[in-house]
């Protein structure tokens, strides 16, 4: 059911835009590899560091 009322949404801008079929994935996927990305070599980098410390 939201793939049918994205695809509507997405449609409409397609007219506009030719870039818009794919507004979906690239607005994920710029957005999930651009947060997990520094979040994932600092978090675990840090973090991983940290609480094994403060663990032990």
């Amino acid at each position: 059911m939201n793939p049918l009322p994205r695809d509507s949404a997405v449609n409409k801008s397609l007219s506009k835009k030719p870039k818009s079929p794919p507004s979906g994935v690239p607005v994920f996927k710029p957005w999930k590899p651009a947060q997990p990305a520094k979040l994932q070599p600092f978090k675990p980098a840090q973090p991983a560091k940290i609480v094994m410390q403060k663990a032990k």
